[in-house]
């Protein structure tokens, strides 16, 4: 440091500080000051180099802040945008952009630079867009399912079991199944898929769905889509035998709970009567082998492998969804058997956890 000044000939403390005004080289117009007068303003001469330039800048900059001196600042600032060059670089870009062929507003530079910063909204846009379309396009033209399924959490699903299950078993004709993999919590690592789920799990609870199936971590986030099961959970001790109502977990909660855990810090939480009533909201499963059989692949690095059935509180026959979840645990070895049929070489592989 203590070199360079020596070669720009001046110290901080003693090089002068010529203002914009009383440069002889300067004009009244402080963007037309020439380079030998803010140079002088910097207290640097004529052939000095460029890091010295840059390195008396930071050192009065330091000094102006330091003194809260707004106006030294702003003009050893403009000294040194004309001292450096980056003045007349600005003044070409300027022109050259001013010069430029324009597609509707802007340069294909300014385009360039644009896209550069903005495709993850453009790809944001191009998402809603087919979310939307894909929405409309069920609502307009395909209001014939006679039982919709939705799963909501971080794992992948094949529907094909599911569907044949509910056609050839259950009598349904025309069963929309379909899954948004997603990481509620945020606490893992999102990817390609998980990063537009949350967006993609409510374009599909907008078609009303009757099953929505979750996994144990992700059913608290959406506590408020789904209804009570209580009245349910007690009538499947009496219709499953008990070996099978046994490995059933009902999973319960609070609105309150649910308030708390989507809240945005700051905002007030106005808990009314009945939100702090515990009411049972999900049936959980944790046999990996059915889990497995109904499609499901875990996508959790730190939780095991689950899987939760509720009730949408939007669909239009909650009775056809508790028969339907009904049917899938009373059947379950039966699915089992069916996937393995299907896939023997997976029939002997076990779902693991990282």
């Amino acid at each position: 440091m203590k070199n360079d000044m020596e070669d720009g000939k001046h110290s901080e403390k003693d090089a002068p500080v010529v203002s914009l005004e009383m440069s002889p080289d300067s004009s009244s117009q402080p963007e037309q000051l020439n380079r030998i007068a803010a140079l002088k303003i910097l207290g640097l001469d004529e052939k000095v180099n460029a890091h010295l330039v840059d390195n008396r800048f930071w050192q009065l900059t330091k000094r102006y802040r330091a003194e809260k001196n707004d106006d030294k600042l702003k003009e050893v600032t403009e000294a040194y945008e004309v001292a450096s060059g980056r003045a007349a670089a600005k003044k070409i870009e300027e022109t050259q952009q001013q010069q430029a062929k324009k597609y509707f507003g802007k340069s294909s530079r300014q385009w360039n630079v644009f896209f550069y910063y903005a495709w993850w909204k453009i790809l944001l846009i191009l998402l809603c867009a087919v979310l939307g379309a894909s929405f409309l396009y069920q609502m307009v033209t395909r209001r014939d399912y006679d039982i919709r399924i939705v799963g909501i959490g971080h794992f992948t699903m094949d529907n094909t079991l599911l569907t044949d299950y509910s056609i050839h078993d259950l009598g349904y004709k025309n069963p929309y199944i379909t899954a948004a993999d997603l990481v509620a919590d945020e606490s893992e690592t999102q990817n390609s898929a998980t990063i537009y789920g949350a967006a993609a799990a409510a374009a599909f609870l907008g078609l009303d769905p009757d099953v929505i199936l979750f996994d144990a971590k992700t059913m608290p986030y959406y506590l408020s889509t789904v209804v009570s099961l209580d009245t349910y959970y007690a009538e499947l001790k009496d219709t499953l035998p008990k070996s099978i109502f046994d490995e059933i977990t009902p999973l319960t909660g609070t609105m309150k709970d649910f308030y708390e855990l989507t809240a945005v810090e700051g905002d007030k939480i106005e808990v009314k009567a009945g939100d702090e009533a515990r009411h049972i909201y999900g049936l959980q499963i944790s046999d990996p082998e059915l889990i497995r059989a109904l499609g499901v692949a875990n996508g959790w690095q730190s939780q095991k492998a689950s899987l939760v059935f509720s009730v949408c509180d939007s669909s239009k026959d909650k009775l056809k969804a508790q028969e339907l979840i009904t049917s899938i645990f009373r059947d379950q070895k039966e699915i089992i058997a069916r996937y393995e049929a299907a896939n023997p070489s997976n029939a002997d592989t076990t779902t693991t956890v990282s």
